[in-house]
């Protein structure tokens, strides 16, 4: 089953419209570094029995990528067939049901230094035993440092990690995919 994501901001002189569907987020930084997501995870909801049952199985001793993707395949399997239905996420795949999922609005710009979209890829994870880092954690270096610098800190994470068992995810790398917009 193939898919896409999508996020697409229109800026204005006063206001900033946004829309989103899929494994992606947008973001508001305020010339205060305080960050507002824009957008919903739409996949979350349906993440997070995978992570919990893969985070089980490190604790019961399971130590490779390998053993601990058979052992949440099932609920994996399941969650691709949610897209675009009832209870579920939105995806770009050809099914005109994606529209009841698109998440869009409108903002004043007032205060905004910049925008960040970006993919899931991008999403900086969750330490085992760990909290689910705050929203903060992922923008606020990527408008510091850049994308490529947060980028290759995030890749060198990931190697230093090739079973994901320090960071719960379920492959050591995702897609990333991600823009900054800097408004002044």
């Amino acid at each position: 089953m193939w898919g896409a994501a999508c996020a697409v901001v229109r800026v204005g002189d006063a206001h900033i419209e946004y829309a989103q569907l899929g494994d992606c987020m947008i973001f508001a930084v305020y010339e205060d570094d305080a960050v507002r997501p824009l957008t919903h995870t739409q996949v979350s909801h349906l993440e997070q029995a995978a992570l919990a049952k893969w985070e089980e199985g490190i604790h019961e001793g399971l130590c490779t990528r390998t053993e601990l993707y058979e052992r949440c395949m099932d609920i994996l399997i399941h969650n691709r067939y949610q897209a675009n239905g009832p209870g579920g996420y939105g995806v770009l795949n050809g099914d005109a049901a994606c529209r009841d999922f698109i998440e869009y609005g409108r903002m004043n710009r007032i205060g905004v230094k910049a925008l960040v979209l970006i993919t899931d890829g991008l999403f900086m994870p969750r330490a085992l035993s760990g909290s689910q880092p705050k929203w903060e954690e992922t923008v606020l270096p990527i408008v510091h440092k850049g994308l490529q610098r947060y980028t290759d800190e995030l890749i060198s994470l990931e190697n230093n990690d090739p079973e994901c068992i320090r960071y719960i995810r379920f492959k050591k790398s995702d897609d990333k995919t991600g823009m900054i917009l800097y408004l002044h």
